[in-house]
């Protein structure tokens, strides 16, 4: 068995290709948007079935990826864990069968003992790691938090730099909002 990664710059994400016996078996998809109904065509038309075949993709970049084995991923947690809490990590029998479908890596376990969401916080071990996988992948691709508030506040507005303004504008026009000018083209609200 082998598995590929498929990216391509018009692809928010990538795709893990997985090789059974020289055959095409699975696809995983971690995107953070959706395919185009022509970015799903073109890809379809390009991911070879057969492994033999894979020097013919042009469009799409193609990467091996090796396998990690379990207890090099055991081995990174506990390292990783001990850091977080200053105390050991007591490996359980199960915890070897548990990591053998995710992928653990470096940046991923600083996300998840970093984050401040109740599903992780403070409720560090492999089974919850692996409970709760999908959402960490979701935390760890979210865009970061703005620091400026999610709605119009003129006192806020008023303490801020030129520069920081600019910024604080751009991000309420993110959030969708328009602002309204008095008749000397003045800012005067955010809509």
């Amino acid at each position: 068995m082998s598995k590929y990664k498929f990216t391509n710059p018009k692809m928010h994400g990538y795709i893990i290709g997985e090789y059974i016996d020289g055959n095409l078996f699975s696809l995983e998809f971690h995107l953070t948007k959706p395919l185009s109904v022509d970015q799903w065509l073109n890809l379809t038309q390009h991911i070879r079935t057969r492994e033999d075949m894979m020097h013919t993709m042009y469009i799409i970049h193609a990467q091996l990826i090796e396998e990690v084995p379990s207890n090099v991923k055991i081995a990174t947690f506990c390292r990783m864990y001990e850091q977080a809490t200053g105390v050991k990590y007591k490996v359980s029998a199960a915890d070897s069968g548990k990591v053998k479908k995710i992928d653990i890596n470096e940046d991923l376990l600083k996300c998840y003992f970093n984050s401040d969401n109740f599903l992780f916080k403070g409720r560090y071990s492999i089974g919850n790691l692996v409970k709760y996988y999908n959402e960490l992948l979701v935390e760890q691709q979210a865009p970061a938090k703005s620091k400026y508030p999610i709605r119009y506040d003129r006192d806020y507005e008023r303490k801020l730099s030129p520069q920081q303004l600019s910024e604080y504008w751009k991000h309420l026009r993110s959030l969708g909002f328009t602002p309204t000018k008095n008749q000397q083209g003045q800012i005067v609200d955010w809509k």
